[in-house]
């Protein structure tokens, strides 16, 4: 195996199957761009046992804005959004002049770069005790709600409320810890740029057993080439804001190689986990990209 190889190969333990060479020209100024991650500037050496090789796109549009939003020292009042495509609807939940509890709600659209916008509404209606009438329903414009979330887990806020003006630097809300403790089938993509051999500047793809272990703060993984290549073990220290993980920790493989690696955006369900990865290595000075795994023999 080359070193290039080598270097894939290394991180998680993903194996090396054919390779086509592939030099990605966007390096790591783009990692993470998209959210400039608040980063605890961590670093990763991963390419190793990956495939090289051309690859489509997702069809995702953005990173996942649903959650609670609120402002920590405003404990009493807060937003929820919910994400579908390029659409949030919003439902913020404050209290008026007369400090009775009240509701308003937006359908935001994407209009740019992070940037979510839309009327906000008042509504009334039925009481939720009775017959439900839809003639009593009533809608009212009061303004507009701008949503900009340049960050994973940072955004600011800015709505109208029949002329009042109000803006708000927002964080989302953790109920509880995720659990991302399982078998999985993983799959990594990464690119890895600033290598001290310039042919290891490549866009990667390898495949993977991992074995998560994760209790509260506490986060460790082992992984298994599925055909060939290193195993890998890498444990961190858990956080988490909303319901998106970070895992900030350090990585050995049994091929000599090791480092430290931060797994961010981190999302889990029945179904398997996603998250995206930036690091360095030895070898090259920036690797970031996207690792995520399929539960192994699910229980239906």
């Amino acid at each position: 195996m080359t070193k290039l190889c080598a270097v894939a190969a290394l991180v998680l333990g993903f194996e090396m199957p054919a390779l086509t060479a592939r030099f990605a020209r966007h390096l790591v100024r783009r990692v993470f761009q998209r959210r400039r991650i608040v980063t605890r500037t961590v670093l990763i050496p991963l390419i190793a046992a990956a495939s090289f090789a051309s690859t489509s796109r997702a069809t995702t549009f953005d990173a996942n804005n649903s959650d609670l939003w609120w402002v920590p020292s405003e404990s009493g009042w807060g937003i929820q959004f919910v994400q579908q495509a390029d659409v949030i609807f919003a439902t913020m939940f404050v209290y008026d002049q007369a400090r009775a509890p009240i509701w308003y709600t937006a359908t935001l659209a994407n209009t740019g770069e992070f940037v979510y916008s839309g009327e906000l509404y008042l509504t009334s209606g039925a009481w939720f005790g009775g017959t439900f009438d839809l003639a009593t329903v009533t809608k009212r414009a009061v303004g507009t709600m701008t949503l900009n979330v340049p960050y994973v887990s940072q955004a600011s806020l800015t709505y109208t409320v029949d002329g009042a003006s109000v803006e708000k630097s927002i964080v989302r809300q953790t109920l509880r810890f995720e659990n991302f403790s399982g078998n999985y089938v993983g799959a990594l993509e990464i690119v890895a740029g600033r290598c001290a051999n310039p042919v290891n500047n490549v866009q990667a793809e390898a495949f993977s057993l991992i074995t998560i272990n994760h209790s509260g703060t506490s986060f460790s993984a082992s992984t298994t080439a599925i055909s060939s290549g290193p195993s890998c073990s890498f444990t961190g220290n858990y956080l988490q804001d909303g319901h998106m993980g970070t895992v900030l920790g350090s990585y050995s493989c049994n091929n000599g190689d090791s480092g430290n690696m931060q797994l961010v955006e981190m999302e889990v369900s029945r179904g398997g986990f996603t998250s995206r990865l930036s690091g360095s290595s030895n070898n090259c000075a920036s690797v970031y990209g996207r690792l995520g795994g399929v539960v192994r023999r699910p229980e239906f």
